[in-house]
C-alpha cells in the first residue's frame, strides 16, 4: 500500500481527535453509535480512494505486522459465528464494526510511518481533543454547583459522549498522550502538556467513575514497572505518584463533601449480605437495586451462555438477546421487563458468550502482538528515545483499556476504540522491523481499492440503519405525544433487515401488535405478537402480551404456557403472575390462580400492582370460598374448614380485611378453623 505524504498525517489523526468527538445526533439516545461509525465509513472511504489514485509510491516496507494477520482471522472467525447469530442483520452489523476499526488502524499506521515522532504529533493534536472536550463540561459544572440536590451525588456530568462512563474512558485513553508531552515535550508545549494532564485527572474526579479510578491506578503501576532507563524511570515514578496522589486525594474530598464513599460501601455490603444470585433474581429487593448485583447479574448470563457454547459460541450480537433465558431479576425494576442489558460490562466475558473460547484467544493473541514487540523495544538499548517512550505511553493506554474491558464495554463505544486502535497504531509504527515477526506482503493500489470498497460497503449499509434509527426515535416522540396512528407510521418506516429490534431488544414489529391490541383488534394484534415472539423469544413483555392475547382468543392453555414461561425468567415478574393468575381463575381453577397470588410480597408492589392485587385476591378468595361451603354444606366433619374459608373470606373481603398479605390470611383461617373444632 502507498504510504501516505506526511502532510495528511495530522488530517488523518484529526478526524479520531476532532471530528469524531462532535459526531453526535441530538436527534438519537444514549447509546447512538451508528452516526461516528457512518463518519468513520464515510472518511475511510475518501482516505482509501485518495491513497488508490496516487502515484505508486514507497510500500509499507512490503511489511504485514502480525496485528493485521490476527485481526484478519477475528473478522473471519466472526463470520463463521454468524451462522448461529439470533438476527442476522444485528451480527452482520457489529461484523461491519470490527472491520472498520481494524481497517482504520491500517489508515492510522499509513498515516504515521513517515513521521519521524508520530506519538509527539498525534500528542499535540490530542491536547485540542480534551479541551474540545472540557467545553460541555464547564458549562455543566457551572450549572450543577446550584443544584438543589447536591452536585457530587445526584448531578451526572456528560460531554459529547452521552454519559460520565462513556466520557471518563475517553479520558483515561487520552490521558498517555497528555502525559506525552508533559514529559518528553519542550517550552510552551510541556507546559500545555502539564495543564492537560491536571484536566483531565480532575473531570475524571468529578465523573466518579469507579471503573476510571481503578484503570487510572493500574495505568500508573504499569508506566512505572516498564522497563527503561533510571532516570526516565525515576521521572516516571514522580509523575505517576502525583497523579495517584491528586486522584487520592480527590477521592477524600469527594467523600467528605458528599455521601458518595458511603454509597459505595452500602453497595458493596448489600450485595454480600444477599443469597446466591440465583435466590435473589426471584426477590424483589430493594437491596439489589445497585450497578454491583447487576453486574454480578450480568457476567453470570455470560458465563452460563459461554458454558452452553464453549466452542463456537452463541453467535455474534447474541448476547443481549439470549441472556434473558438464564433469568432475570431482583429489583422492582428488573422485575417489571423494562430493562434489557445489551452487553455484560466486561468485553472478555462478551468474547467467550458470543464467539467462544477462539474468539478471546484471538483477541488476546492480538493484544500480545502488540505488547511483546513493545517490551522488547523498552528493554533495547540501541533504541532511540522517541520510539521508547512512544511505546511506553502507548502500552499505558493499552492497558488503561484492558482494564476498562474488565468493568464495562470500551471496545463497543466508537471514541474509545479508536483511541484503542490509535494507540496500537503507534505502537505498530515505532517497533523496529527486525523485532517481531513480520510476513512480507505487497499490495499496492489494489490493497487501497479493496479497503475502499469494504468501507463503501459499510457506508452504505450504517446510512440505512442511521435512517431507521431516527424514524424510530420520531415514532417514540409521537408516542410521548399520544398520537399513535403518527407513531406506528414512523414504526413501519424503521423496519428493515438492518433494524429489527430497539436497543432493549424489543422487536418493532411488537410496536404495531400492541397498537393493534389497544384498539381491540386482538387477533389482528396475534400474528404481530408471535412474530415478535420469534425475533426475542426471551423477552417479558413480548412473551406476557402473546399470552394475553391468546387468552382473549380463548387459547388458555397457550397462554398459561407463556405465563410460566415468563415466570420462568423473572419468577417476580408482577404483571405476569397477576395474568397467570387471571388465567387459571377463568379455567375454573380458583385454588392455582390463589397459589399464584401467594408468592407476590405486595410490600413491593406499586400502586397500580397492588390495586390489582387486591381485586385480584378478593374475587379469587370469594370464589373458593363460595364453592368449597356449597360443596360440602351438609358433612359436618368439613365444618371446620368452612367455618375457615368463611374467615379467610373475611380477612380479606369484609371491613376488617387484610389483603396486603395472603400467606397471613391463610394461616389465620386455618388456626380459627382449628380453634372452632
Amino acid at each position: 500500500m502507498s504510504a501516505v505524504s506526511s502532510r495528511w498525517s495530522p488530517l488523518v489523526v484529526g478526524v479520531v481527535l476532532l471530528l469524531l468527538p462532535c459526531c453526535r445526533l441530538l436527534a438519537l439516545q444514549d447509546p447512538a453509535f451508528t452516526p461516528p461509525q457512518l463518519l468513520l465509513a464515510l472518511a475511510g472511504l475518501l482516505f482509501s480512494c485518495y491513497f488508490s489514485f496516487r502515484k505508486p509510491g514507497k510500500e509499507l516496507d512490503g511489511l504485514l505486522h502480525p496485528w493485521y494477520l490476527l485481526s484478519a482471522l477475528q473478522f473471519l472467525w466472526m463470520m463463521l459465528s454468524l451462522r448461529t447469530s439470533w438476527i442476522a442483520g444485528e451480527g452482520i452489523l457489529d461484523l461491519l464494526r470490527f472491520g472498520i476499526y481494524a481497517g482504520w488502524t491500517i489508515l492510522l499506521v499509513a498515516a504515521l510511518r513517515l513521521l519521524p515522532d508520530p506519538m509527539r504529533i498525534v500528542s499535540r493534536i490530542a491536547l485540542f481533543t480534551v479541551l474540545l472536550c472540557l467545553i460541555p463540561m464547564v458549562i455543566q459544572v457551572v450549572e450543577a454547583m446550584n443544584h438543589p440536590k447536591g452536585f457530587f451525588v445526584d448531578y451526572h456530568l456528560s460531554s459529547f459522549f452521552g454519559n460520565k462512563n462513556y466520557y471518563s474512558g475517553v479520558l483515561i485513553l487520552l490521558l498517555p498522550f497528555t502525559l506525552a508531552q508533559a514529559t518528553t515535550e519542550k517550552s510552551g508545549w510541556r507546559t500545555a502538556g502539564r495543564v492537560a494532564v491536571v484536566l483531565v485527572v480532575l473531570q475524571l474526579l468529578l465523573l466518579q467513575s469507579v471503573a476510571a479510578w481503578i484503570a487510572l491506578l493500574a495505568m500508573a503501576l504499569v508506566s512505572v514497572l516498564l522497563p527503561g532507563g533510571v532516570a526516565a524511570r525515576l521521572k516516571l515514578v514522580r509523575w505517576s505518584a502525583g497523579v495517584v496522589g491528586v486522584l487520592i486525594a480527590g477521592v477524600f474530598a469527594i467523600s467528605s463533601y458528599s455521601n458518595y464513599d458511603e454509597l459505595l460501601i452500602g453497595k458493596v455490603k448489600d450485595l454480600r449480605q444477599g443469597g446466591s444470585i440465583a435466590e435473589r433474581i426471584a426477590e424483589a429487593d430493594l437491596r439489589n437495586e445497585n450497578s454491583l448485583f447487576e453486574r454480578e447479574l450480568m457476567f453470570r448470563n455470560a458465563w452460563l451462555q459461554f458454558r452452553d457454547h464453549p466452542a463456537f459460541g452463541a453467535g455474534v450480537s447474541n448476547y443481549r438477546m439470549l441472556q434473558a433465558q438464564y433469568g432475570v431479576g431482583g429489583t422492582p425494576h428488573l422485575n417489571s421487563g423494562h430493562v434489557r442489558f445489551e452487553h455484560p460490562h466486561n468485553e472478555y466475558l462478551l468474547l467467550l458468550a458470543e464467539q467462544g473460547l477462539p474468539g478471546l484467544l484471538l483477541w488476546l493473541a492480538m493484544i500480545t502482538a502488540l505488547l511483546v514487540p513493545a517490551w522488547r523495544l523498552m528493554k533495547d538499548d540501541q533504541a532511540t528515545s522517541p520510539a521508547r517512550q512512544a511505546a511506553r505511553w502507548s502500552v499505558t493506554g493499552v492497558a488503561g483499556f484492558l482494564v476498562l474491558s474488565m468493568l464495562a464495554y470500551p471496545a463497543l463505544r466508537p471514541m474509545e476504540r479508536m483511541l484503542f486502535q490509535l494507540h496500537a497504531a503507534i505502537l505498530i509504527v515505532v517497533v523496529p522491523r527486525t523485532i517481531g515477526t513480520n510476513l512480507s506482503l505487497k499490495a499496492g493500489r489494489r490493497g487501497w481499492w479493496l479497503l475502499a470498497l469494504f468501507f463503501l460497503g459499510s457506508f452504505g449499509v450504517l446510512w440505512q440503519r442511521l435512517g431507521s434509527e431516527l424514524h424510530f426515535f420520531q415514532s417514540l416522540v409521537w408516542q410521548a405525544k399520544r398520537q399513535p396512528e403518527r407513531q406506528i407510521r414512523e414504526v413501519r418506516k424503521a423496519a428493515g433487515y438492518w433494524m429489527q429490534v430497539d436497543f432493549t431488544t424489543t422487536p418493532l414489529i411488537w410496536y404495531e401488535g400492541t397498537h393493534a391490541f389497544y384498539r381491540g383488534e386482538v387477533a389482528k394484534a396475534l400474528p404481530y405478537f408471535e412474530r415478535s415472539a420469534q425475533l426475542s423469544p426471551w423477552h417479558l413483555r413480548v412473551i406476557n402480551d402473546l399470552g394475553t392475547c391468546y387468552e382473549q382468543l380463548g387459547k388458555r392453555d397457550s397462554a398459561v404456557s407463556l405465563y410460566e414461561r415468563g415466570l420462568r425468567i423473572t419468577p417476580h415478574f408482577v404483571e405476569g403472575r397477576l395474568n397467570l393468575a387471571a388465567a387459571w381463575f377463568n379455567a375454573g381453577r380458583a385454588w392455582q390462580a390463589a397459589a399464584t397470588l401467594e408468592k407476590l410480597d405486595p410490600a413491593t408492589l406499586r400502586k397500580a400492582e397492588r390495586e390489582k392485587y387486591t381485586t385480584y385476591a378478593r374475587v379469587i378468595l370469594s370464589a373458593i370460598a363460595r364453592s368449597d361451603m356449597n360443596a360440602v354444606r351438609d358433612t359436618a366433619r368439613y365444618f371446620p374448614w368452612i367455618e375457615g374459608f368463611q374467615g379467610w373470606q373475611e380477612v380479606l373481603i369484609g371491613s376488617k380485611g387484610d389483603s396486603a398479605n395472603l400467606k397471613r390470611a391463610i394461616e389465620s383461617a386455618w388456626k380459627q378453623a382449628e380453634a372452632r373444632q
